[in-house]
């Protein structure tokens, strides 16, 4: 038996490759500018998914905790949007999100960088 009678198995893998070529003049199509204003466009508007929060206000652990759950909130309702969730199922993700360990080292750490 040859290695060119083995077949290769179907379904696993990449089979469309991207091109290694570059566009005619091998420039992108945005400038830096545009990108440097999208990306503080994204990152004021990260601000302000705790609104009313500093922080200076999450070394008190009952305004952390506050903020936590404001920002798990909705961390939530931004990611369940389209599906068919109930008013329980939603406040029990909350509160799963807000009280996990890990998880709300994630959103504390995340709120410490993102808040003036």
């Amino acid at each position: 038996m040859a290695i060119d009678d083995i077949k290769p198995a179907r379904g696993f893998g990449q089979t469309d490759y991207p091109s290694s070529e570059v566009g005619a003049d091998g420039k992108p199509s945005r400038q830096f500018a545009d990108v440097q204003r999208a990306s503080a466009a994204a990152s004021s508007a990260s601000n302000s998914q705790v609104p009313g929060f500093r922080k200076a206000d999450l070394d008190d652990p009952a305004k952390a905790d506050l903020a936590v759950r404001s920002c798990s909130a909705d961390l939530v309702d931004s990611q369940t949007r389209d599906l068919p969730l109930s008013v329980a199922d939603k406040k029990s993700l909350i509160d799963f999100v807000s009280q996990d360990p890990l998880l709300r080292q994630k959103v504390e750490t995340y709120l410490r960088k993102a808040l003036p």
